[in-house]
């Protein structure tokens, strides 16, 4: 399945290269990238040259109107793939990012499926630079620990039959519950109704207001946003991830994290 990635683009052209690059080392290969220029120079957008050999890239002009809304607006009119990620250009993602996202919709036909954003003011090479510095002392420590604990574990003696002791007490607990509660099968919530629930919670109440709302990290269904007629409102110069998540959001149930 192919994901259409819509970057609307105005100026910044560093942060571009970054975004790009992060598509172009994307693990998840299918994709086609809309570039929609709100007004760039064209010297700026000479750099997607750089990139047709890596990418399936092509550039779309907003010529009579302006704004974010509007870019992914002309971004949607003109995608072909199955699923939909909004990308800002000064953004960039990690390798697997994408095929992250795929991967849930192997278990079923989601109309959205949703992730983690972090915020970061490095440059992506710096920023994957200091995260892998910090990965490697952190796997240090974990070392560290790990040789202590087992020496403690060894000094002890009785470390590893310490909880067969216990047993004994524990299964008496057990055993004062009846055959019913036993054989009893555990209640299980209408996973719909929990996604639905989560999605709100994840989404919408935890971000917090208006401004932290957004439709970035987020895959959604070509199919499911055309066929209802879902598009970002042009008349709002900020904000304007608000209402196109909140309807999105309120007509479907088939989301997954």
């Amino acid at each position: 399945m192919k994901i259409s990635v819509i970057v609307p683009y105005h100026k910044g052209i560093e942060y571009l290269r970054d975004c790009l690059d992060s598509l172009k080392e994307q693990s998840y290969s299918n994709i086609e990238v809309l570039i929609v220029s709100d007004h760039a120079s064209t010297e700026e957008l000479n750099i997607v040259n750089e990139y047709t050999s890596a990418l399936d890239i092509k550039v779309f002009h907003l010529d009579k109107k302006t704004g974010v809304a509007a870019g992914r607006n002309l971004g949607l009119e003109h995608a072909s793939g199955e699923y939909i990620y909004f990308l800002d250009s000064d953004d960039y993602l990690y390798n697997d990012t994408l095929e992250t996202l795929m991967t849930s919709l192997e278990e079923d036909d989601y109309d959205i499926v949703y992730g983690k954003k972090k915020r970061t003011w490095f440059h992506r090479e710096v920023y994957f630079a200091r995260k892998k510095e910090e990965e490697s002392l952190e796997n240090e420590e974990e070392d560290e620990d790990n040789e202590k604990e087992s020496a403690e574990l060894n000094d002890d003696g009785e470390g590893e039959n310490s909880k067969e002791d216990n047993n004994g007490d524990e299964d008496e607990g057990d055993n004062s519950s009846s055959d019913d509660e036993k054989n009893k099968a555990p209640e299980v919530e209408d996973p719909r109704l929990f996604s639905s629930e989560e999605a709100y919670r994840i989404l919408v109440s935890k971000r917090k207001g208006v401004r932290n709302l957004s439709i970035l990290n987020i895959l959604f269904k070509r199919s499911f946003i055309e066929e209802n007629n879902i598009r970002f409102h042009e008349d709002l110069k900020y904000f304007s991830d608000c209402p196109f998540l909140l309807e999105a959001l309120s007509k479907t149930n088939k989301f997954r994290k």
